[in-house]
């Protein structure tokens, strides 16, 4: 069965949520985005397994990261049933004096509906470009 349209909301939702979890330093609310032995990917750390290790990781950012904003767009989500991928643009900015670009990328995310909630399986991040580190 495709996904519903209230599917692809929470969806995107929970995208949302994950950039607005990661500006914010809320190490807690980015795991609890994840099912219980969720990865999150990116070639910088590598996989990082679990709850605990992603809200381990979070919290070591230094503070500045959360001068950042991630921002995404141009979203393709596919699935059908409690299985969805979404696959995301990605930028990301800072700020102090000036607005500087930090990355460019793509989300690729594997996604899976529990108890109701849409949550990363593998949330992998590929760099395209890292101009600003």
């Amino acid at each position: 069965m495709a996904l519903a349209v209230a599917d692809r909301f929470e969806i995107l939702d929970l995208a949302a949520r994950y950039n607005h979890a990661v500006d914010g330093g809320d190490a807690a609310a980015v795991a609890a985005l994840f099912v219980e032995d969720g990865v999150l990917d990116a070639d910088a750390t590598g996989p990082i397994r679990g709850r605990d290790a992603i809200a381990a990781y979070i919290a070591s950012r230094p503070d500045g990261w959360q001068r950042r904003r991630h921002w995404n767009n141009s979203p393709v989500i596919e699935g059908d049933g409690d299985e969805a991928t979404l696959a995301l643009y990605l930028a990301v900015v800072s700020w102090r004096e000036t607005i500087v670009p930090r990355l460019v990328g793509r989300y690729r995310d594997e996604l899976r509906r529990v108890d109701g909630a849409w949550r990363f399986v593998r949330r992998r991040i590929d760099v395209d470009a890292n101009p600003g580190g």
